[in-house]
Order: C-alpha cells, then structure tokens, then sequence
C-alpha cells in the first residue's frame, strides 16, 4: 500500500481574494510539498524550504528522515517548488516533458528521468496545463476516492472554486478548463498553495 502526506500548507505571496494586488508581492510564497512512499521507495513532491529545514518537516510529520528520499517529483520549475534540487543527491529527479526550461543546460539535468506512467504503485502522472506550458501532477487513490497532487493547476480552494488561474499563468483559459476537469475527475485535491480539500 502506497502512503501519504501533506507536508505543509501553502501561502501565496499575493491572493485577489483577500483583496490583494496582484501586482506586488505581501509576502514570501510557499509551496505545499507531499511525501509518497512504498516500501524502500519515497517519493518527495515539489521540496519547498532548504534541505535541512525540508527534513526536519519531513521527520516530524512522518518519522521518514530526507537522506530515505530515493526520487523527487517537481509539478513544474518554479523556484519556490524546486528549493535545494542539488542537495537531493542519490535521488531520481522527474518532471514533465516540456517543463525543462534552463535546467536542460544545468550539470544535474544528467540526474532527470523520463516521467513514468506510475512513479509508484497506484500513483500515476497526469499532464496540468495552463499555470505553465508543461505543469503535471500525481494521481493516487486515498481514503474513499481519488486524490490529485495538482501543483499550481489549483493555487488554493479559492482559485479552485471560481476556476481560474494564477496571476503568472501561461495561459488561463487553458488553466480554468485544466481545473474543471480535476473537478470532474477528482474527489479529493493537493493544491499548490493551500490545505488539502475535498471536492
């Protein structure tokens, strides 16, 4: 049986739902970060605070220790959900196709795999266009439905709810059909910037 956790939640640097400008940052954004595991395999979903940091919340949310992590999933190559990739060593790293941007140019490219169909046993990659060209999540099945680690396709329930995108999206309209089809598909979401939610 695979497992999982929500790392953390998330925070926007800005949100136009508390009535904030979208023009300039309030704050430091942060990104959710996840952990998936399957016996010797763990699986770490977009690392967003520096290493040593990553594994103190990754000991004290799962009793897992960050040298354990054998692969790293990013949803997509923002800064905030790529935090310390170098310090990762010894550990696979996946991404979209498409999604690779100067990281193709960088020395640890060598480190990237293909992304898999199944990255573990009953989690697969699904492709989320819209917050960028190549953005990509997890599926996997938790509780009693169907669970999706959706990065930035879904910034926070909010966005989720009124279906559009962030601020810096590559293309909204893009964006807004990618979150009616996790809505359509999903029961349960891991969004990019918030608390897990139900749908």
């Amino acid at each position: 049986m695979t497992g999982f956790c929500q790392l953390n939640i998330g925070q926007l640097s800005r949100n136009k739902f508390w009535g904030e400008d979208e023009h300039a940052p309030r704050r430091s954004a942060l990104c959710v970060s996840s952990l998936l595991w399957h016996e010797d395999t763990l699986l770490l979903v977009d690392p967003c605070m520096p290493f040593e940091k990553m594994g103190e919340l990754i000991f004290n949310r799962t009793g897992r220790r960050v040298r354990e992590v054998t692969a790293v999933f990013f949803t997509h190559p923002h800064g905030d959900h790529t935090v310390d990739v170098l310090r990762y060593e010894g550990a696979d790293l996946y991404i979209a196709p498409g999604a690779e941007g100067d990281w193709i140019n960088s020395p640890f490219w060598e480190r990237f795999r293909p992304l898999p169909a199944e990255l573990l046993p009953g989690v697969e990659s699904v492709l989320l266009p819209g917050h960028t060209v190549a953005s990509a999540g997890l599926t996997f099945n938790w509780l009693s439905g169907r669970a999706i680690i959706a990065g930035d396709a879904v910034m926070t329930r909010d966005f989720f709810e009124s279906e559009v995108g962030y601020f810096n999206s590559s293309d909204f309209a893009v964006a807004s059909e990618t979150i009616r089809k996790i809505k359509a598909e999903f029961d349960f979401v891991i969004p990019g910037h918030d608390m897990l939610f139900p749908v």
